[in-house]
């Protein structure tokens, strides 16, 4: 909020604005930032770790775990190592598909590239029980997708354990606006049936939050803590930050 100019003369500021002290978009430590990321002293691939250990109650007992990658891979192996039961990769990532499947702008393009990035490997799958870990569930045509290719391989029974709490609200800050939020019109167990998986389960905020929070540095909570107050959860509650208007 401050506009700086910086001459030979030093550093002035020119205007600064009111400002609801530091927010974090939580989402960056669910989805966007890369697991190897550190935002304000707290490494996002542990975070989701976590996450997934915060889970693992909920879940059922089944043959494997495994992930949608990458940004599932954190939780799904926070839900092994939670549950004891064997970790098992089932896509070969297929980096000719064009990156990350959330960035394009339009639905149709966001769901073909989803499709194709992800290369199933039927041995791995086949007549077992396999809990899936993802980061999220926005529109819910990538997981649909992705489900639809994991049974199809054989699978006997699918689940999928969400890191996020539901996204229910459209974020005023995201650029590329995202289209129709499965979980603002839906029901879980209406989700479930959709995405076609025998149980899906999501992390609470109180749970997604604490493994955001619980995880920063002992430096940092020694001087200044991450608290949950410092954390935007727009899109899952509905109450972002407010910012003046000019």
């Amino acid at each position: 909020g401050e506009i700086v100019s910086i001459g030979v003369s030093g550093f002035k500021t020119l205007e600064q604005i009111p400002s609801p002290g530091l927010k974090i978009c939580s989402f960056e430590y669910g989805y966007w930032a890369r697991p190897s990321s550190i935002i304000e002293d707290i490494w996002v691939g542990e975070s989701r770790n976590v996450a997934g250990k915060k889970l693992a109650p909920y879940c059922p007992k089944v043959d494997i775990i495994s992930s949608f990658p990458m940004s599932g891979n954190s939780m799904a192996e926070g839900l092994h190592q939670a549950l004891g039961i064997p970790y098992q990769s089932i896509f070969d990532f297929n980096i000719a598909a064009g990156g990350r499947s959330f960035l394009p702008f339009k639905s149709e393009k966001r769901a073909k590239r989803a499709r194709n990035k992800l290369l199933i490997m039927p041995w791995a799958v086949k007549g077992k029980k396999v809990l899936i870990g993802d980061d999220s569930v926005v529109e819910g045509n990538q997981s649909t997708a992705r489900v639809h290719i994991v049974k199809k391989a054989g699978a006997e029974e699918v689940h999928l354990a969400i890191e996020t709490p539901q996204i229910k609200h459209h974020c005023p800050f995201d650029v590329t606006r995202r289209g129709e939020l499965m979980a603002a019109a839906y029901s879980v167990d209406e989700m479930r049936k959709m995405l076609g998986v025998k149980t899906l389960t999501f992390n609470s905020v109180e749970d997604f939050v604490d493994a955001i929070i619980s995880v920063q540095s002992h430096k940092r909570k020694e001087e200044n803590p991450i608290k949950p107050e410092n954390l935007c959860l727009g899109c899952f509650t509905g109450e972002h930050p407010k910012y003046p208007s000019y």
